[in-house]
């Protein structure tokens, strides 16, 4: 299994939805985060980021259940908690699942 800290290291740049490409999502190595859609400012969002194995979540996150050996992606916009269960992440391809509805998230690299 590849360290956490790579793995983070790996995440960071600009990944563009497959399913939808005028979705990015931006990673920053401070851990600030940047969804954009479509040119459009009005729909952009900031966000913090940070991953996490399910054996050590965040103090903010205890008290739900988390897979112990499975790497999760959490992120915090305009007061939300978004949770994902990272499936893939190299240099081309980033694949999670949203937790809250259970759907396939999959990006490509744009930068």
């Amino acid at each position: 299994m590849m360290k956490l800290v790579d793995l983070r290291q790996m995440m960071v740049g600009t990944w563009q939805s497959m399913d939808d490409p005028r979705f990015t999502r931006e990673f920053n190595e401070n851990g600030q985060a940047v969804d954009r859609y479509a040119s459009d400012d009005s729909a952009t969002t900031h966000g913090i980021w940070s991953v996490f194995v399910g054996s050590h979540p965040p103090s903010n996150l205890k008290g739900q259940t988390f897979q112990p050996e499975a790497v999760y992606v959490v992120l915090m916009e305009q007061g939300d908690v978004l949770l994902f269960g990272l499936v893939r992440a190299d240099q081309s391809h980033l694949q999670m699942i949203y937790l809250s509805r259970g759907n396939m998230l999959n990006f490509s690299r744009l930068k």
